[in-house]
């Protein structure tokens, strides 16, 4: 019984792993979406606020590749657009053996890691304001 309980933690591993990275990642990029949309802030900045977010997923090859240099972090948009995206990605090399059935589902780059993406998206302005047809700023002055 032992054997078959140790093989079904192992096959529930990687799976793990990948969420954890997937759900950090989310919350990173949604994070990171807010700072683009809400103040001009330069290249670098950005990019260091969304890697320091990403400091939660450990840095072993089960969970992330490469450190700091093995982040991709793109962002478009900005503060005077009217909508950001912030796209992050990374690599995680699979268990042995047991991380091979996760390569069935994912991405898998040339060197045999799995790639991991997230994408976020936001506007400024929410949807009940932009149906209206009124600026933010316009609603703010009606409050007084």
């Amino acid at each position: 019984m032992l054997p078959v309980f140790l093989v079904v933690l192992g096959l529930m591993a990687q799976p793990a792993i990948l969420l954890y990275d997937r759900m950090v990642m989310q919350s990173a990029a949604a994070e990171t979406c807010r700072l683009v949309e809400t103040c001009a802030s330069d290249d670098s900045a950005v990019r260091t606020y969304a890697l320091r977010r990403l400091y939660a997923i450990p840095q072993a090859d089960v969970f992330h590749i490469d450190g700091d240099d093995g982040w991709e972090c793109t962002f478009s948009g900005g503060e005077l657009s009217g909508e950001v995206e912030v796209m992050l990605s990374h690599h995680v090399h699979p268990l042995p053996l047991l991380g091979v059935v996760v390569g069935l589902g994912q991405e898998i780059d040339g060197d045999g890691n799995v790639v991991q993406s997230v994408t976020a998206k936001g506007t400024l302005a929410p949807a009940w304001a932009s149906a209206a047809g009124k600026s933010p700023g316009s609603l703010i002055g009606a409050w007084k």
